[in-house]
């Protein structure tokens, strides 16, 4: 089963890539509209008109508090070009000195940006602007281009499905090394492998075991664990056979020089 173990390693690997792959990329995408929400604020700051809207939506902030202006259709809105910002997002505005008002916590959010205006009988004015944004995790991961993550991770599942059943079904195969390989064993030894051989799928339950060579015997599991132990070792000296012990309930012989 050693092979079994070593052609595993490149599907994991492609899963692990994948993933790797998928997080990066989605990374670079909350990114990217981080920087939408920058350009946002810089080019509605930047365009008079819109400036303007700004200056006379000020006339109702407080000297220490945070305006939001609402409705998508204010200007900020109309400069975003990824469509999961414009579902959901918001800039916030205060004067400077109270930035430590923007608390909000949010899925993606902008730099904060200083915009210095003249405000009509308030002389030269500071104003901080920060832009926020929720959206969902889908939608941020369907603008990430996911096809080839997704593609390499359902790829790399379906190849270790394919190779643990292979893997699963190979102890079939022992029963051929079985009458091949000449060993060295007690009689009762060679008993118990030839139970082996002739059960299914090379597995036996510890009561089968105990019952077979141990009828009379009271609590015959002691015997069985030193007898097993024993026979372990010899076939680890004369051969690539192994005994598993599988979920402390029964015994598995398989062949670690069977391949796939």
């Amino acid at each position: 089963m050693k092979s079994f173990r070593y052609m595993a390693v490149l599907p994991l690997l492609m899963i692990l890539a994948s993933v790797w792959m998928g997080g990066y990329r989605y990374w670079q995408t909350k990114n990217q509209m981080r920087h939408d929400l920058n350009r946002a604020l810089q080019q509605m700051v930047l365009q008079e008109p819109e400036q303007q809207w700004l200056i006379d939506s000020l006339s109702t902030l407080p000297p220490e508090g945070i305006l939001t202006p609402s409705g998508r259709k204010n200007p900020f809105h109309q400069h975003l070009s990824m469509n999961p910002l414009r579902d959901t997002a918001h800039f916030s505005v205060c004067l400077a000195g109270n930035e430590q008002s923007f608390a909000e916590r949010a899925m993606v959010c902008s730099d904060t940006l200083m915009w210095s205006v003249d405000r009509a009988g308030a002389g030269n004015t500071v104003l901080v602007l920060k832009a926020f944004a929720n959206p969902s995790f889908l939608s941020v991961f369907s603008h990430s281009r996911p096809a080839l993550p997704l593609v390499t991770f359902f790829s790399g599942l379906f190849l270790l499905a394919l190779l643990s059943f292979r893997g699963h079904s190979s102890p079939a195969l022992v029963s051929e090394s079985l009458s091949s390989e000449p060993l060295s064993l007690t009689p009762m030894q060679m008993r118990l492998m030839e139970m082996f051989r002739n059960a299914p799928n090379q597995t036996l339950a510890k009561e089968e075991i105990c019952a077979a060579l141990w009828p009379k015997k009271d609590k015959p599991e002691d015997t069985l664990y030193t007898f097993i132990s024993r026979l372990k070792t010899s076939l680890q000296k004369q051969s690539g056979l192994r005994i598993v012990n599988r979920r402390g309930r029964e015994y598995v012989l398989v062949d670690e020089n069977v391949s796939g």
